[in-house]
């Protein structure tokens, strides 16, 4: 019982004690309200409504309801200024005072005791009065008044609360400036290279106003004056460079200058054309040409490897070599000065038929065909075989001359020797355009070993191995043996000389025919400086043999 009263006992003083503590918790909020009337009658509204809704929004302990009536009127009352400030601005804005009506409305926004709905009227206020601005200042730019457009705009961008995309636009027309005078998209002195021939130029204006040009100028040139610009109209300039400078100006007193400059008219001739053609033989020769220019110097374009240029100062002279092809050939040259050029074409004649390819010496050929058929005269053993030089005519008119061998009772092609295809066939073997082999002739009578392939003009074509007639390597080359031809030459005693010749002498393998006018007179052999040096056959005009072996120096041994 004892133990029940003392719980009893302890539960009625925690019960005081918390009624207390909560009394003394509410008892704060009279001091609070007291400080927050105190602040404002000080006119410190902010800090007094800091303080009053520390009542209004306390929920433990809750204060009285007095408490917070209080606390309430407290924050109503600060309120009241802002509402007078809001009704001065709008009756200033009303009578168009934008200087009033915004500055009762930075009032209202520097009362930290103003409510959120007071505050945007007052920016509401302070944007109207804004944009009211703006809009004039659109009007003077439409008026082309940029300096009050400006002036308006920077009123605004200055404005106190003004909201950021007003501020922005009047920060945009602050940066407008007035249209420029403009020339041909410049704005400011620019030079024109007028062409030295004369012309007519157009000048594009682009200005917000008239223009007019300063006048004044020299007589060789002429300005017509055109909706949008001008035409500027020059003759030739022959005699020396020449300059002005011409002057644009607009109403507000802009002006833009023109430098003009005009180059002495630069022409060039060769001959006295612009375009000249020229023939020379095929034998070449040297060609000389005048030049008439203004300019202080020329160049010549264009020298071909067949054609040397030899450049002077009043002219020039082309030194062209000798063309061993059939075909004509042109070199074309320009001779320039400056921007300006004269074209020059060279055309040199194709060589005539050499005459290896006319041919008349087949002729006699024939006579050796005719005296002989197929001849063949022992020389020489190899490795058991006898060896043999002779003529054979071919089918389809192919010529063989030189080496034999007897094999099993039957002569066959073999070794050192010549090969001269008739005129309609242009091969001998797989080598194209191939008309005259010197070289080795092995098994089957067929081109293997080492040798050289001439064409119709007799010119080298390939120099090396050759297997089953085929040429081994790149065909056609000529990589070793150059300075080689296979020619035809006559001489006064009626002889003619078929074969090789090296740097114009008789060189290499070669026919002799007709020595000393002898009609179907035949030998072949090796030459060496216009010599016969080596192993040869001779035959007569009437088939037999004459000499056979070794001659040395021209003389048989």
């Amino acid at each position: 019982m004892v133990r029940i009263l003392k719980l009893l006992i302890s539960l009625i003083l925690l019960t005081v004690n918390l009624t207390n503590e909560l009394n003394a918790q509410v008892r704060k909020y009279d001091v609070i309200l007291e400080q927050a009337i105190q602040l404002q009658k000080e006119g410190k509204c902010d800090k007094a409504i800091i303080e009053a809704e520390k009542v209004t929004k306390a929920k433990s302990p809750e204060p009285t309801k007095s408490q917070r009536l209080k606390a309430q009127k407290i924050i109503d009352g600060c309120g009241c200024e802002a509402d007078k400030y809001l009704k001065q601005a709008e009756n200033s804005l009303s009578y168009g005072n934008h200087e009033g009506a915004v500055g009762e409305a930075v009032k209202v926004l520097g009362l930290p005791c103003a409510k959120v709905r007071q505050k945007e009227k007052a920016r509401e206020i302070i944007d109207a009065v804004a944009q009211e601005k703006l809009n004039e200042a659109e009007r003077a730019l439409i008026a082309k008044d940029y300096e009050k457009a400006k002036s308006i705009a920077r009123e605004v961008s200055q404005m106190p609360y003004v909201s950021d995309n007003l501020r922005n636009r009047a920060n945009e027309i602050e940066k407008i400036e007035p249209p420029k005078l403009t020339v041909n998209g410049r704005t400011s002195m620019f030079e024109v290279e007028l062409v030295a021939d004369g012309g007519r130029d157009w000048f594009k204006v682009d200005n917000f106003g008239r223009y007019f040009i300063v006048d004044g100028h020299p007589n060789w040139f002429t300005i017509e004056k055109k909706e949008g610009g001008f035409y500027l109209n020059y003759d030739l300039d022959t005699l020396s460079p020449r300059e002005f400078t011409i002057w644009v100006r607009a109403e507000d007193g802009q002006q833009l200058g023109i430098r003009l400059h005009q180059d002495v008219y630069v022409y060039i001739t060769v001959d006295g054309y612009t375009d000249l053609s020229k023939q020379i033989e095929y034998s070449g020769g040297t060609l000389s040409f005048k030049v008439s220019t203004t300019a202080k110097n020329y160049e010549i374009i264009g020298e071909g490897d067949w054609c040397q240029v030899m450049k002077g100062s009043r002219g020039f002279s082309v030194r062209v070599r000798p063309n061993d092809q059939e075909r004509e050939r042109k070199a074309t040259l320009r001779v320039r000065a400056e921007e300006e050029e004269a074209r020059v074409v060279i055309t040199q004649k194709g060589a005539p038929p050499s005459l290896l390819q006319q041919g008349r010496w087949r002729d006699n050929m024939d006579d050796v065909k005719q005296s002989t058929g197929d001849y063949k005269s022992v020389v020489e053993r190899v490795k058991g075989y006898d060896k043999w030089l002779g003529i054979m005519f071919m089918t389809q008119g192919t010529v063989y001359v030189g080496e034999y061998i007897l094999h099993l009772g039957q002569y066959k092609t073999e070794g050192k020797g010549m090969l001269i295809q008739s005129t309609n066939i242009n091969r001998i073997g797989e080598c194209d355009n191939c008309q005259y082999y010197v070289g080795e002739i092995g098994e089957g009578s067929k081109m293997s070993g080492r040798g050289k392939c001439y064409d119709k003009r007799g010119r080298l074509i390939y120099d090396g191995q050759l297997n089953n007639d085929k040429p081994i390597g790149g065909y056609p080359s000529q990589a070793v043996a150059v300075g080689y031809l296979f020619e035809c030459i006559e001489y006064p005693d009626g002889s003619i000389y078929i074969g090789e010749t090296f740097d114009g002498k008789r060189h290499g393998m070669g026919i002799l025919l007709n020595e000393k006018n002898n009609k179907g007179d035949f030998w072949y052999g090796e030459w060496r400086d216009d010599q016969r040096n080596g192993y040869g056959l001779q035959i007569s005009n009437n088939g037999e043999k004459k000499k056979t072996g070794l001659w040395k120096n021209d003389v048989k041994q």
